[in-house]
């Protein structure tokens, strides 16, 4: 599947599983054709890593095939706090 299809597909699945408690963002494709970016969401407050990570991931599990998961190399999860942490 052609990189800019697949970061909307991916963006239509997250729109449609987390709602609007979410922002995708910075989703780009990279020199190795994979997609990376991050999501911030308000329900990531109070929830480590790893149990955020496979949130994402099993919701993009249900919809996407192996190949289509195959080209993303990384979205972080994050929450609004930590991106401005990030900024600072």
């Amino acid at each position: 599947m052609d990189n800019k299809k697949l970061i909307k597909k991916v963006k239509k699945i997250l729109d449609n599983e987390l709602g609007i408690d979410y922002r995708l963002s910075d989703l780009q494709i990279l020199d190795s054709g994979n997609i990376s970016g991050y999501i911030t969401s308000g329900s990531f407050v109070d929830t480590d890593q790893e149990a955020r990570q496979k949130k994402m991931w099993d919701i993009l599990k249900k919809y996407l095939s192996d190949p289509e998961l195959m080209q993303i190399s990384l979205i972080l999860t994050m929450t609004a706090d930590e991106i401005q942490d990030d900024d600072e």
